[in-house]
Order: structure tokens, then sequence, then C-alpha cells
């Protein structure tokens, strides 16, 4: 029995090297060695079968070993795929190693890189940008334990790569920079299509900069054009990335250029102790709004929040580009909205926020259905709040009385939709509601007698008008896609053990891909996301990584190699 169990060992040891020289495409030619006699055991190689993956759909540029992208102008665009994983705890899937594939399905290089992201640039919410950013970890010679991430950047048709040599790299509106090394400026600068424009180092105005300055060059994300370092002197400098011009000012404390303007600083001559005053330059280094407030902020579509401090309070105001004060509030917080189309103000008294259009009109206060309390902004101008019914005359003490609550009010300056029952909205795109809602309560005691109230949250999508088109279930995430700028598909994860928010996938992630009139163009095992780049959906599951156009047809599909953790 001993022999048997040995024999089916090592046969299946065998079977898997064979799978594996299968699977890459690229490992060595394995000799077949003659087996350990100390087990007196002999393996017919003659009767294993070579593996085959259950679905593949893919070719390869050559046969050899493609360990690095080659540069050519004949791809077509390139997407990641993920070659291997480990299994985690909790049954979760690790991608470990991606490769990249053409959009025909032809793998362009082996699963060698650690890390695929595309290029995004962070001013307010993320830009991406049409390049990849590959990662691949190098031994640490300082320290065996661990692995140093050098990095490389590449366009999305592969028509073009920079070195794999930069430990860091950071993009802006106009130029990418690429980091060798801080301490002696061995920074280098691309244009957006790979094109090297020079080297920090080589410039003589290196030489007055403060300690800090390359890390400045290359974190700092220019809005237009340029990025602002600290001189030796304390002085602002203003960089243009694109030609490495360094215009030196008389300024503290510089921002960087947003609208035209930036925020910078001059000693207050009034104050005994280290005091500024704030006022804003142009793109031409002039004076334009005078240094006059304790608090400048950046321009933001064309709106910047400043500060004047008293000894009795403190007061910020909302001023427009040529510094006329728009809004003045005192002791209280104003917030410029992320999409540009309003203002928020906080009391610092009750913390209770109240919103505002863009032309300062309040907009949170009433509806048409009630009060509207606790708002918080979605996006693309719209609002949502919990509404409550007006409470009766007799029972009201103040303006702000509340009474039961009727549910949740999306609303922008021109509509109001009320949807009774249903707990948060997370998303709004065009005409359709992606919101979760308490689908039942749960009661009981636990092992040491004291009662538990669980709810059971379900996440759906309707349209605007409550209409239900994905119906809420538990255990599910959803996303909406929209492709070609006009057609709206629904994507449904669910992970049955409930952490769908992870970036992991799992075992028993299931997808389903749902258009505009609740049909299911394609499910099954694995996880999805949307390639807005490539308009094609991504679905990782234990043994594939695939991607499927519109219709939910499968027109790459990658096997995968797995290993379990030590």
């Amino acid at each position: 029995m001993k022999k048997k169990v040995i024999f089916a060992a090592l046969a299946l040891l065998a079977l898997l090297s064979v799978s594996c020289k299968k699977e890459t495409g690229y490992l060595p030619e394995m000799q077949v060695v003659d087996p350990d006699l100390r087990w007196n055991v002999k393996t017919d190689y003659s009767v294993l079968s070579p593996y085959v993956s259950r679905s593949s759909m893919y070719s390869r540029l050559n046969n050899e070993a493609m360990t690095e992208l080659m540069p050519n102008n004949d791809y077509g665009m390139l997407l990641p795929y993920a070659g291997s994983y480990v299994v985690t705890e909790y049954n979760r899937i690790q991608i470990q190693k991606y490769g990249l594939v053409s959009v025909k399905g032809v793998a362009v290089t082996d699963p060698v890189y650690d890390s695929v992201n595309m290029g995004e640039l962070y001013i307010g919410s993320p830009k991406r940008f049409p390049v990849y950013l590959l990662g691949m970890d190098q031994p640490n010679s300082e320290n065996s334990y661990y692995t140093i991430r050098l990095h490389a950047v590449c366009a999305l048709d592969g028509s073009w790569v920079t070195p794999l040599e930069y430990m860091n790299v950071s993009f802006s509106e106009t130029v990418m920079t690429m980091v060798r090394d801080y301490g002696n400026y061995d920074i280098d600068v691309f244009d957006l299509k790979g094109n090297l424009l020079y080297n920090v180092s080589e410039f003589g105005w290196v030489k007055d900069l403060g300690p800090y300055s390359a890390y400045s060059i290359s974190s700092s994300c220019d809005t237009e054009g340029y990025v602002v370092v600290e001189m030796k002197d304390g002085t602002s400098g203003y960089l243009h990335l694109p030609t490495g011009i360094l215009k030196k000012t008389e300024f503290y404390h510089g921002s960087q250029f947003a609208n035209g303007l930036a925020a910078v600083a001059i000693p207050d001559s009034r104050s005994l102790t280290e005091k500024y005053l704030w006022g804003y330059i142009n793109t031409e280094f002039e004076l334009v709004i005078d240094c006059q407030y304790d608090w400048a902020n950046s321009f933001i579509n064309g709106y910047a929040l400043v500060r004047e401090m008293s000894e009795a309070s403190e007061v910020q105001q909302l001023i427009n580009t040529h510094g006329d004060v728009l809004m003045s509030v005192k002791d209280a917080t104003i917030t410029i909205l992320d999409d540009g189309k309003g203002f928020m103000v906080v009391e610092h008294l009750n913390w209770e926020p109240k919103y505002y259009s863009i032309d300062l009109a309040e907009i949170n206060a009433y509806s048409k259905y009630g009060i509207v309390n606790d708002v918080y902004q979605m996006g693309n101008g719209w609002f949502v709040g919990d509404c409550y019914e007006n409470a009766p005359f007799e029972q009201a003490h103040s303006d702000r009385q509340m009474g039961a609550f009727l549910g949740k009010l999306l609303f922008n300056e021109n509509a109001e939709y009320l949807y009774p029952g249903i707990s948060a909205i997370s998303a709004v795109v065009g005409d359709y509601v992606v919101y979760s809602k308490v689908l039942k309560s749960l009661t009981g005691s636990q092992a040491d007698g004291f009662p538990y109230y669980q709810q059971v949250w379900g996440m759906g999508v309707m349209t605007l008008e409550g209409k239900d088109l994905i119906p809420a279930k538990e255990e599910v995430f959803i996303e909406i896609a929209v492709y070609a700028d006009s057609i709206y598909t629904f994507i449904q994860n669910e992970t049955p053990s409930g952490s769908f928010f992870a970036p992991m996938s799992s075992f028993d992630s299931c997808y389903r891909l749902i258009d505009a009139y609740g049909n299911v163009l394609s499910s099954g095992e694995g996880r999805m996301a949307y390639n807005e780049e490539a308009q094609l959906y991504s679905v990782i599951s234990q043994d594939t990584h695939k991607y499927l156009d519109i219709s939910g047809k499968t027109v790459i599909s990658i096997p995968l190699m797995s290993y379990m953790l030590d």
C-alpha cells in the first residue's frame, strides 16, 4: 500500500511538471532523470498526457521566452493579463504576475511583471493617462529580505517603452518624471509620447535648490506646465517641466498654478512673529491679487477660499479669479465641491452642512416632499439627503423641526426624486441609480445570552423614476459601465463570503453582465471589471483570465498558474 501511495505522488508531480511546461510556453526542455532509487519506483512517462487548459483563446508572439516588452507599432492596444496567483487565507486569489496581450489575443510578454497599472494623475479626482506603468521586483543588494520595485512606462499600444530602471514615476498633464536617484537629482523627464526631454541633473540651477526639491519635482502634479520648488534661501521657484526652465521669484510658500493663478506669500512686516500674507500671481509671475490674506488656497473651477483672522474670530471668504468676494462666513468652513458645481458651508457650532448652487442659492433646506437633512454630494450636480415630513405646527419649535422619515431624496437644481425604503445611493450615471436597501433584519441571542440585531443589506439598480431594473440582492456589488459613451451595462459581482469590496477575487465569486433592459449578457465564475480604454470586460477566475466584448462573448482567454502559500 505504501508503494502505491508513493507511486501516485510521483506520478502527480510528473503531471504537474508537464502541465507547467505546457501552460507557460517558455520553460526550458526538461530532462527526464531516473527516479530516486531509494524508493525503488519507476515512472512510465509515456502514459502521461499533456495538460490542456479548460479555456484557452490566445496565441504567442513567438515561442521563445518573452521577458520584456519589445516596442512595436503593429501590436494594437495591449491589455494586462494575470499569469499566476497565490491562494491566500480565506480562499482569496491574489495576483502575483502579469503579462501583456494585444486586443487581437497575441501575448507579447510572458507574465513577468509584478504590477501593470494605468498612469494616473490626481487633481481633485483621478485622471487616467494612455500609458501603462510596469513594475518588476529586483533583489535588494543592501537587504536580501526585501526587494526593490523598478518601473518602466509604455504606450498602451506598445509602440514605445522606457528602460525598466526607475524607482519612482509620477505623471503630470504634460510630462512624466522618472527617478533613478533623488540625492543626485538623477530624474529623467519624458513627454507623454515616450520621448526623453532632459535629465534634471544637467542644469546648473540644481545647486540653488532646497534639500527636498527633488521630491517636489518627482511628486508634484503640475496643472499648467509648472511645478513649484523651494530654493535654498526659502523662496519659491517655478520649474517649467516641458522645457526645464526655472523661474526664481521673491515669494514664499508658493502653490501650484490653477486657473492661471498660484497662491504665494510674503513676510508680514507688521508682525513681530514669523507671519505671512497671501495673494496670487499669474503665469507671467506678476502679482494680480495683492498679498492681504492670512491664508489662501488654490483655485478650483474659478473659485478659491481665503481666510482672514481677527482676535475674536475667523472669517473665511470665497473669491473669484478677480479677487471679488462672493461669500463670507464667520466661524464656519466653506468647501468647494469636487465637481465645481456648488459649495458646502459647515458652521462650527452645529456642524450641520448647508449646500449652495453655483449661483450661491441654498439648495438643501426644503423640498416639495419635506425637510432634507444629512445631504452629501454625488457628483455631476446631484445630491442625496434624508427627507422627513414637516412636523405639525403645534409640535414645531423651530423652522427645522422634522417629522417622520420619508426616504432618500436625490436632487439637483432642476429635479427631485424621493425613494421610500431606500437606505443609501452609491452612484448616479445617466438615468440609472445604484442603491442599497435593508432586505431583512435578524434578531436572536448570542452564546453568552446577550441579544443581537443584524441588518442584511442588498444592492440593486433602478431608473431615476424608481423603477427596479436589477432588484436588490444581498452579498453583491454593482458597477455601471458606459460603453462608447452611450450604452449602459451593469456589472454584478457576487461573493458569498461578503467581502466583495476586497481588491482580490475569490474562488466562490461569480459575476453577471446585464444590459439596460435587464437582460443577462454573460455570467459565470470569477470577478468582472470594465476596461474603459479597450471597451472590454475583464474576468479573472481560478483558472483563467478572459476578456469579453459588449455582447458578452469571450474574445481572449488565458490560463492561469496557481500555487499555495507556504
